[in-house]
């Protein structure tokens, strides 16, 4: 048993790491499902997010009672992509009050974005964020400010009162921000056939000093399925460190810079073999998958919230990030044949994100004079 529960999880993240991260010339997609072989082309083709250049205010110090003007310059790098920036926003709030507003700001180039923020009054203190999406619906997002994780995220108001299981969850695809968990990119074109358990309805990212929280919504309760018949489903996301990877675009040079969150609560029933538990971070480690269960948790309090928080500590294990922009592509898989004699597999992905790169950051931040 405790080979055949190990032989699953490195199936696990082997196939959702090499059917979004490799790119395509080094990939033979015949090994997956044919209606997963589309999808993951598109992802494959489509990975470059927006990329942050700078940020410039006017006046640099805002004053009390005049509206501060703003630049910002981000634009998809035409060397690795043809897709293009269609859209920025700010995003604001003002002294921690959690009421976070938005101003769409406007372009001739593409590339320089310009706008203007609201009064303040003297002595607000204001917490801002650029997010911008490409014609992919790739994200860039700059997550400002820290998560009081025990009063906000891990709470069980929060999993019970805000975007919970109901016939309509379109309330929860605001972009604006929850507290500081700030919404990532999510499907632009989801398979209206998917079953409601697959289904990706919001996607949030956030830290605090220890850890990286990413929340997945789905359109019902989070369960593991079931062994008999095979209905194995598993909710992750891939992250990558392009600090790591530089100008290197290749499967190796990926799979060195990255790393998996992955939660299949079927596991759970597994855990007493030692080897893995139901909510893991796998990555490469001297040419191997290895894979951490001790530095990563996975909560959903039964419910169609799954938060996976990982530690900083096990991220910056990968390399360094002076940028602070971590790439990210939740999804969900559904086994539904596993024969590890044969070692053959067939499923289909539940749902696949768009890319989101995140910035962490605390730097957007001025106090009106």
């Amino acid at each position: 048993m405790k080979k055949l529960v190990k032989q699953l999880a490195a199936a696990a993240a082997s196939v959702m790491i090499m059917a979004v991260a490799a790119p395509a010339q080094e990939l033979d997609l015949s090994i997956l499902p044919a209606d997963a072989q589309e999808i993951v082309q598109d992802r494959l083709d489509t990975r470059f997010p927006p990329e942050l250049k700078s940020i410039t205010l006017n006046p640099a110090a805002p004053v009390g009672g005049q509206p501060t003007s703003i630049t910002v310059e981000i634009y998809n790098d035409a060397k690795k992509t043809s897709d293009e920036t269609s859209e920025v926003y700010v995003l604001y709030m003002a002294n921690f009050e959690m009421d976070w507003k938005s101003v769409k700001l406007s372009s001739s180039n593409g590339k320089t974005w310009t706008g203007q923020l609201p009064a303040f009054q003297s002595g607000d203190e204001v917490v801002y964020s650029v997010r911008a999406m490409d014609s992919s619906g790739n994200i860039f997002i700059q997550v400002p400010c820290m998560v009081e994780a025990e009063n906000e995220v891990m709470t069980k108001e929060y999993f019970a009162g805000d975007c919970v299981n109901s016939g309509d969850l379109k309330s929860c695809e605001s972009f604006l921000p929850r507290g500081c968990m700030m919404q990532m990119a999510l499907n632009d074109s989801p398979d209206e056939n998917l079953p409601a358990f697959g289904r990706l309805h919001d996607l949030r990212i956030g830290f605090d000093e220890e850890f990286v929280y990413v929340d997945m919504v789905a359109g019902e309760t989070i369960v593991g399925g079931s062994m008999t018949p095979t209905d194995i489903r598993i909710y992750g996301s891939l992250m990558v460190n392009p600090d790591v990877m530089g100008g290197d675009t290749s499967m190796d040079a990926m799979l060195k810079a990255g790393g998996l969150f992955a939660y299949s609560p079927l596991l759970k029933q597994f855990e007493s073999t030692g080897y893995i538990s139901d909510c893991f971070f796998g990555y490469q480690r001297a040419g191997a998958w290895a894979v951490d269960t001790k530095n990563t948790t996975c909560i959903s309090r039964n419910t169609n919230h799954l938060i996976m928080k990982t530690k900083w500590s096990r991220i910056e294990s990968i390399g360094a990030n002076p940028s602070g922009v971590l790439q990210f592509i939740p999804l969900g898989v559904q086994v539904t044949l596993l024969d590890m004699g044969a070692m053959k597999f067939d499923g289909r992905p539940m749902d696949v994100a768009r890319w989101t790169a995140a910035q962490f950051t605390e730097d957007t931040y001025f106090e009106v004079k």
